[in-house]
């Protein structure tokens, strides 16, 4: 192989890192302007406007947090990024663990064709089951965790499972907490 061909490789290689980047960031509109609301756990990140549901959330989440940490035994490093999203026209949401921790929750009210209709609470709903995905997700024990101090978060055995068994999971977490009676999670 040439000298030329290995650089054009190499440059290939390199562009190809930053695509996912690249589509990720038009997921947001450049012209709205976001703020940042930072908690003892949480980054909440919100458009202007949104600061009503932004204090809503990072409430909701750091007493969550607690019962998590002592469900799972674990306790996740850094802080955990929330970005509120009223960019879409359905109520869901979204939780990853790389390149870091975040869970995107869109904030459109439910329709009666979503499912969160018939919940007391559907924001606390989906932020519980987005908080269980982030948990579940970044968990690391035995080798993995030996794994993980190596090569970093990189080594995380729950993301190969398949994502009936991760979906499953939060939803039974939902079961666990019941979403309408806060007193469950100190809220």
């Amino acid at each position: 192989m040439t000298v030329a061909a290995r650089r054009a490789a190499c440059a290939l290689f390199l562009l190809t890192l930053f695509v996912p980047s690249a589509r990720a960031a038009r997921i947001y509109d450049p012209d709205v302007e976001y703020f940042t609301l930072t908690t003892p756990n949480f980054y909440v990140m919100y458009p202007e406007g949104f600061g009503h549901i932004a204090l809503r959330t990072a409430q909701m989440a750091e007493d969550a947090r607690p019962y998590f940490v002592r469900r799972y035994e674990w306790d996740p490093d850094d802080r955990i990024s929330i970005v509120i999203n009223d960019q879409t026209d359905f109520a869901n949401g979204s939780a990853t663990i790389f390149p870091s921790k975040v869970i995107t929750l869109f904030v459109t009210a439910p329709t009666r064709i979503s499912g969160l209709e018939e919940y007391d609470d559907w924001l606390a709903t989906v932020l519980i089951h987005e908080m269980a995905h982030i948990f579940h997700l970044d968990m690391a024990y035995g080798l993995p965790w030996i794994g993980r101090l190596i090569f970093g978060k990189y080594v995380s055995m729950n993301v190969y499972y398949p994502g009936w068994v991760t979906e499953g999971f939060a939803v039974y977490e939902l079961s666990l907490i019941h979403i309408s009676e806060p007193t469950r999670l100190g809220m």
